[in-house]
């Protein structure tokens, strides 16, 4: 009888919490007007070791002597390796995560992420984004060099190939496309969309940060 004591004491201090708005309700709803708690409650798992003689924990459950209670401290990250960051017109975050090589677009309200764009493996690790005027998606590859669009309807394409180290990237108020080299390269260019190779703006720009230099371009 142990094991359903302890569920039901546990049962008990999550409702009371719940109650108490110190605990997210389940899908993220929340009671009264307290500052928004964690998407959902950590779980906790019981569980007892099979007898000697076989027996399934399914079986000796409520006459377990020696339950294992596990209990969740902390999420992971869903983000691994995110740099870039940027408003979509959809007034989403998109965030691009290096490691993992996708672009996560997460609700900044509740921060769920609501789903994953996974680029093409030929513009895979994606380290910095933002998107131009015709409500595309544009990324910076930074050990590859490559420049990747995502269109509104879903297409992806490749828009440029620089040296490895492409990581600031940026559209100017007149709608030009400028890309910098940072870490595996130090330059500046501006990008094309129409198959004109891009244009070399300046080399050797020493150890200004990158947004420096995207900032002198714009």
């Amino acid at each position: 009888m142990i094991t359903k004591q302890l569920i039901k004491t546990a049962t008990i201090i999550l409702t009371a919490l719940m109650l108490a708005g110190l605990v997210a309700l389940p899908g993220g709803a929340q009671s009264g007007t307290r500052s928004p708690g964690p998407p959902d409650p950590l779980p906790v798992s019981i569980s007892c070791p099979a007898a000697p003689g076989g027996e399934s924990a399914s079986a000796l459950a409520g006459r377990c002597p020696r339950p294992i209670i596990t209990h969740v401290l902390a999420r992971g990250s869903p983000l691994h390796g995110s740099n870039g960051v940027y408003f979509g017109p959809d007034n989403l975050l998109y965030i691009a995560s290096f490691i993992s090589g996708d672009i996560l677009v997460m609700n900044p309200n509740s921060g769920r992420i609501l789903r994953r764009i996974t680029p093409l493996p030929e513009m895979n690790g994606p380290d910095d984004l933002t998107f131009g005027p015709d409500g595309a998606l544009y990324w910076t590859s930074i050990s590859t060099g490559k420049v990747g669009k995502l269109a509104p309807d879903g297409t992806q394409s490749l828009v440029a190939q620089l040296p490895p180290g492409a990581n600031p990237i940026t559209f100017s108020q007149d709608g030009r496309l400028f890309v910098g080299l940072d870490f595996l390269g130090d330059a500046l260019y501006e990008v094309y969309q129409d198959g004109t190779p891009p244009r070399l703006i300046r080399e050797n720009l020493g150890t200004h940060p990158a947004a420096e230099r995207l900032l002198i371009a714009s």
